[in-house]
């Protein structure tokens, strides 16, 4: 075994080549260690009965990682989990065919296939968020250790361990005056200390149990164990302030203490500059400014000052002037109530003092004026009891408050802070559609022999089609409007609205509601008897492929294409088609399988005539 301490994070670790006996981890896991898996180790927060427990096992040595050594391990980690989701993710999202409208023969097919979409949709989307979750937290804990490491994190830090001494020292001091008392007693005071003691001495001494020397004897091993227990505690602690005196010099120290603050002067914090009024000092050190500001920030720490500007003498002695507590008065203004000396002084701890202009007066708390009979405002309100009373003492001299010259300081002024390099742009969200499709909701459709062109072969088609701005376009047997999306939403196609136009043809009536966005005309009717449409500059189809209906549909096309006009239609590659189809323009067997996410694993061809 291996055991280490760090003062970085107050941190005891044990490490182990071996897996621990059950009883040496009970003790462990009831001392309050835990266990990191990924750094196979326990760690606690330094105790005096933790440090004691590690020493069982073997000497106590300083810790070899540092805390940000540690912090860029853990953002290595997290980073691998990000790659791995990430991939995973990428790998769903490759295999799916996002769409918003799933179609199929039988609505309980197209049910079927919608249910296993949003499946794969959720599962894809949720790996991706899984992904960018381990992203923030490999740079948050980069980030973390840097700010505990940063020069004011560690300025309150020593504040605070210097609070913890106070608190050690102070109990100590307490324990030892209690052991004097103890030495020193006779029978009558031994049992007077015992009852303010707090103990169980005084019953033992009271009913002759125990005698005057058994019970200083109880008192030396309580206290003695007291003094022992908050001694460690208070060396550990000055042991820690050493250490983080000693990384904040090496570091610099924080901006304030480059300056030598004085009152007048001018501080830059929290983006305001402030005039120092006063400075508040523990330990003899400046820990804290009070300033001119009414509002926050009016008590600054020393590590939030950015910068310094030494007072001109005029402001500092105006500064010193403000910083005084205006006199108290004592009169009988509007709204005040009358209590003598006597009620004023039995209210102590329920009462105090209230700027007005240029001036102080008494006030004492609603609920003690209540008590006492006075006829005070109605308050409501659940801390009604709270609210202060402005008071006039009737039996103490009258002070009326005198007119005094107003204080002219510098402003509060708000300054800009300092622009910050702009981050760098963040990539697209590669699963921004599937999130849309997901909140929309998978729609529905049920036709016969409806099979949707896939996204990649609408967009070679349109390529195909050659589009110019002006041109009118055909797409009968328009299905779920795959071919019209593609129109839209392909780079190399020039915008064809206003100019031209989109009509569609569609038998099956609960269809229509997805094409009327992407067409400006929607006919519900069979194509095959559509005599009244007019000529087309370009013809983008997908028939049916029932009993050779393909054949028909693409030549009943051909009538509506202007002269020039281009149609490019898929058809199945079959022997029919390829004797009545092939002759007519360019004929391409597409790949097998490239209706396979539509449903339906037919060969199929792309035809390509120019009229």
């Amino acid at each position: 075994m291996k055991t280490t301490y760090s003062p970085e994070d107050n941190k005891l670790r044990l490490y182990s080549s071996e897996r621990l006996p059950k009883e040496t981890y009970d003790r462990l896991r009831k001392a309050g260690f835990a266990w990191a898996p990924k750094q196979k180790l326990f760690y606690a927060t330094w105790t005096p009965g933790r440090e004691d427990l590690l020493t069982e096992f073997a000497e106590i040595g300083d810790e070899d990682i540092s805390l940000v050594e540690r912090a860029e391990e853990r953002a290595e980690r997290f980073e691998g989990y990000a790659d791995k989701r990430g991939d995973e993710a990428r790998r769903l999202k490759d295999s799916l065919n996002v769409s918003d409208v799933v179609a199929g023969a039988s609505m309980l097919q197209a049910n079927k296939a919608a249910k296993k979409l949003e499946k794969g949709l959720k599962r894809a989307v949720r790996l991706w968020e899984t992904s960018t979750y381990w992203e923030r937290r490999a740079k948050s804990a980069l980030q973390h250790a840097k700010y505990k490491e940063s020069a004011g994190t560690r300025f309150r830090r020593i504040k605070g361990l210097e609070a913890d001494a106070r608190k050690f020292s102070k109990e100590i001091g307490l324990a030892e005056t209690w052991l004097k008392h103890w030495a020193g007693a006779n029978q009558e005071k031994a049992k007077r200390i015992a009852d303010v003691d707090g103990s169980n001495t005084w019953s033992g001494l009271n009913c002759g149990e125990l005698t005057l020397e058994q019970a200083k004897e109880q008192a030396a091993k309580r206290h003695g164990a007291t003094i022992e227990h908050y001694r460690r505690w208070l060396n550990h602690t000055e042991n820690r302030l050493r250490y983080e005196n000693a990384m904040l010099g090496e570091s610099g120290g924080i901006v304030a203490d480059k300056f030598d603050l004085k009152v007048g002067g001018t501080i830059h914090a929290y983006d305001y500059l402030l005039t120092i009024l006063k400075l508040n000092k523990s330990g003899g050190r400046i820990v804290s400014v009070t300033t001119n500001n009414t509002r926050w920030p009016r008590i600054v720490q020393v590590e939030a000052i950015e910068d310094y500007t030494p007072p001109a003498e005029d402001v500092a002695k105006i500064a010193e002037k403000a910083a005084k507590a205006p006199p108290l008065c004592n009169y009988k203004g509007e709204g005040f109530i009358e209590i003598t000396q006597e009620e004023w002084d039995a209210a102590k701890g329920r009462r105090g003092f209230r700027r007005c202009d240029g001036h102080r007066v008494r006030e004492v708390r609603w609920a003690t004026l209540n008590k006492l009979g006075k006829t005070i405002p109605h308050r409501e309100g659940f801390a009604a009891h709270l609210y202060m009373e402005p008071v006039f003492i009737t039996d103490a001299k009258v002070k009326a408050p005198s007119k005094l010259e107003p204080v002219e300081l510098p402003p509060v002024r708000q300054v800009m802070p300092a622009p910050r390099l702009s981050a760098p742009a963040q990539p697209a969200d590669e699963f921004a559609t599937m999130r849309e499709t997901l909140k929309k909701g998978v729609k529905v459709v049920a036709a016969p022999q409806l099979f949707p062109t896939p996204p990649e072969i609408a967009a070679e088609m349109v390529k195909e089609a050659a589009i110019e701005t002006g041109h009118r376009i055909l797409e009968p047997s328009a299905g779920t409007g795959n071919l019209l999306k593609a129109l839209t939403e392909n780079d190399s196609v020039p915008p064809i609205r206003p100019d031209g136009s989109v009509v569609a043809v569609e038998i099956q009536q609960s269809l229509i509601p997805f094409l009327t966005p992407w067409a400006d005309e929607v006919r519900c009717t069979d194509f095959l008897e559509c005599e009244d449409l007019g000529q087309f500059d370009r013809v983008l189809m997908n028939p049916p492929f029932h009993n050779g209906e393909d054949i028909k549909h693409i030549k009943h096309a051909l009538k509506l294409l202007k002269p020039g006009g281009r149609l490019v239609a898929l058809c199945a590659n079959g022997p029919r088609q390829h004797a009545e189809l092939s002759s007519l323009g360019e004929y391409r067997p597409l790949p097998a399988g490239s209706f396979h996410s539509s449903g339906t694993n037919v060969n199929v061809a792309m035809l390509v005539v120019r009229a």
